[in-house]
C-alpha cells in the first residue's frame, strides 16, 4: 500500500512485517522489489534485527498449511498430464468466473428503462484517462507511466478490453477517452449528434469530480434522444448526491478487470441480468 512503500519502501514495509510475526509478506510489485525484499530479510538476519529461529518457526507454519491444503510436492508435480482434465477444468472454471462476474454486477439505479439497449443501435464508450489512485491495484507494474513516472494519456488496459466488449456486440461503437480538460472536438461532436446510446465509465469519480464534470459536457451537447449508461468501475459511490437530468442508467461493476467488465457489457445489452447488490446504504446509493 501506498502509506508503507512512500514511508518505509515496498522492502522496508515486508522487513517490517516480518519482524511483527507476519508468516509471508506478500509483494505485488516488480521482480526488483521481492529480490530486493529478500536480500534486505538476509541483512536483517546477518545483522541479528531479524532472527533465523522466527523464520522457521514462520516455514514450518507454511509447510504445515502447504501440506493440509496442497499435499507435497510430489503430490502436486508428479501427476501424469492429463490433457482432457486441464480442457475440463479451463471451461469449468472459466464458467464459474463468468457466472460471478454475473452475479456481483449491480444496477443501482434505472429510472427511465434505459437497459438493455439494442445491439442495432450505434454506441459510444467514454472511458476515463489514466490515473493511478492506488498502484498495490492499478498500476502494480508501472505500465501506466513512461520512464520518468509521468501517466501515460492513453487508454488503459481494462478499458480497451471494454471497447473489445462492446464491439464484440455492437461494430458501429466508437470509443474515446476523456481527460480532465474534456471539450467537445469535431469528431465527438459529430458522432454524438447521432447516436442512440452512450457508455461513459467512470473510476473513482467520487474523489475525480473532473470524470462528471465531462460527463455534464457530454449531456449538455448529446442527442436529446440519446441514452447514457453510467458504469461505475471502482467503488459504486460515483454518482452519490448527484442529480441527473437526462434518461440513464447507472451500473457498478465494483473492479476494472477484463472479466468484471465484460460482465457489465452482457447486461448493457440484455445478455445477462445484473443480480448484484450495492453492499452500503441499504443496499442503494441513489
Amino acid at each position: 500500500m501506498d502509506a508503507v512503500a512512500e514511508t518505509y519502501g515496498v522492502e522496508g514495509g515486508a522487513l517490517m512485517s516480518l519482524g511483527a510475526g507476519a508468516d509471508i509478506a506478500m509483494i505485488c510489485h516488480t521482480p526488483a522489489k521481492q529480490k530486493g525484499a529478500v536480500e534486505l530479510v538476509q541483512a536483517a538476519v546477518i545483522s541479528g534485527k531479524l532472527t533465523l529461529d522466527s523464520l522457521w518457526e514462520s516455514q514450518h507454519r507454511i509447510a504445515h498449511l502447504k501440506s493440509k491444503f496442497a499435499g507435497s510436492w510430489s503430490d502436486v508435480l508428479n501427476p501424469v498430464f492429463d490433457s482432457g482434465r486441464k480442457v475440463q477444468l479451463k471451461s469449468g472454471n472459466a464458467a464459474l468466473s463468468a457466472s460471478a462476474y454475473s452475479a456481483s454486477t449491480a444496477l443501482v439505479s434505472d429510472p427511465f428503462g434505459v437497459l438493455p439497449i439494442s445491439k442495432e443501435d450505434s454506441v459510444i464508450l467514454f472511458t476515463p484517462e489514466n490515473e493511478s489512485l492506488n498502484r498495490a491495484v492499478d498500476d502494480t507494474q508501472d505500465v501506466l507511466r513512461t520512464k520518468v513516472g509521468k501517466i501515460r494519456n492513453t487508454a488503459a488496459p481494462s478499458d480497451i478490453s471494454f471497447g473489445s466488449s462492446i464491439s464484440a456486440r455492437n461494430q458501429d461503437m466508437r470509443h474515446f477517452v476523456y481527460t480532465k480538460d474534456f471539450t467537445i472536438t469535431e469528431e465527438i461532436g459529430k458522432s454524438l449528434s447521432a447516436v442512440k446510446n452512450i457508455v461513459f465509465a467512470t473510476r473513482s469519480a467520487d474523489r475525480s469530480a473532473w470524470q462528471l464534470e465531462a460527463l455534464s459536457v457530454i449531456a449538455g451537447v448529446k442527442n436529446p434522444d440519446s441514452k447514457i449508461i453510467v458504469a461505475s468501475t471502482c467503488a459504486p459511490y460515483d454518482l452519490l448526491n448527484t442529480q441527473l437530468d437526462f434518461p440513464f442508467a447507472y451500473l457498478a461493476t465494483f473492479e476494472f478487470t477484463r472479466p468484471a467488465l465484460e460482465a457489465v457489457a452482457r447486461v448493457i445489452f440484455g445478455e445477462a441480468r445484473p443480480t448484484g447488490k450495492v453492499p452500503v446504504l441499504g443496499g442503494n446509493v441513489l
